[in-house]
Order: structure tokens, then C-alpha cells, then sequence
């Protein structure tokens, strides 16, 4: 049963970090001036000064999403690879890197201080999934280190 549990665990992982990859589509960042509401996405973030932040957590999420792909293919092909549970866990520390730099996008694109800006849909729910991807990747390297 043990071994179901891990392919699921590395199933949902690597599903959260394609998730979170699509949900960059979303809306990033949203504003209201006098009744108008508009919308950046993620993705559309990376072009405006500042954007380094959120082509960090862009990078931190493929980053997951393919030591997810590596561990899937180490369990999958049962290849005996010894240090499966440190690329676990380092995994989930770039998966807690990338979610808080998705909380800070509106301080990394400049608009931290204002009001009439507030974080988007798309990247809250990123962080929330990319926090989600890193318990997932947690639990998997304590699951192999028993």
C-alpha cells in the first residue's frame, strides 16, 4: 500500500505544478480606478519593470514540476537511485520559494504601497498550490526516509 501512496503523492505533485504552471494565466494582479477593474495575468507581469520576482517563481515552478517528473521516473522504472528523498526535499524548498514569491508579485512589480492595486486570483491561487505541491513533495521524502 505503501508504494500506491507514493505514486499518488507524486501523481498530485506533479499535477499541482502543471496547475499552478496554468493558472499563471490568471489574473495576477488587479486594479480599480474610478469603477474600472483591470487585469494583468502572471504571465503578462514578467514584462514590466520588477518582473524579475515573478520569472523567479515562473523558474521555481518548473523547477518542481521537474523534480516531480524525475521522481515519478525513478518510482515508475524502480530505479534504485539512494538520495530520491534529498531531491524530495529540495524540491519542497523550491516549492515554498516559489510560493512566496508569488505572494510578494505586487511588491516585486512596485505597486506594494498602493491601495487601489490588490494580488490577483491567479496568484494567490499559484501560492496556494505551490504550497500545496511542496507538503505533497514534504510527505513523499518522509515517506522514503522510514
Amino acid at each position: 500500500m505503501k508504494k500506491y501512496l507514493n505514486y499518488i503523492t507524486l501523481g498530485a505533485s506533479a499535477f499541482l505544478a502543471v496547475l499552478t504552471l496554468l493558472l499563471m494565466l490568471a489574473p495576477g494582479i488587479s486594479g480599480t480606478l474610478f469603477g474600472t477593474t483591470s487585469t494583468v495575468s502572471v504571465y503578462k507581469l514578467m514584462s514590466y519593470d520588477g518582473g524579475v520576482g515573478v520569472v523567479f517563481a515562473l523558474i521555481f515552478t518548473i523547477l518542481e514540476l521537474l523534480a516531480a517528473g524525475f521522481l515519478c521516473a525513478i518510482a515508475f522504472l524502480k530505479i534504485k537511485f539512494n538520495f530520491d528523498w534529498i531531491v524530495a526535499f529540495c524540491a519542497a524548498f523550491v516549492a515554498v520559494l516559489g510560493c512566496v514569491f508569488f505572494f510578494l508579485t505586487k511588491v516585486f512589480v512596485g505597486y506594494g504601497d498602493s491601495s487601489i492595486i490588490s494580488l490577483g486570483a491567479g496568484a494567490i491561487l499559484c501560492a496556494i498550490f505551490s504550497l500545496l505541491n511542496a507538503a505533497a513533495l514534504a510527505f513523499y521524502g518522509l515517506q522514503l526516509k522510514k
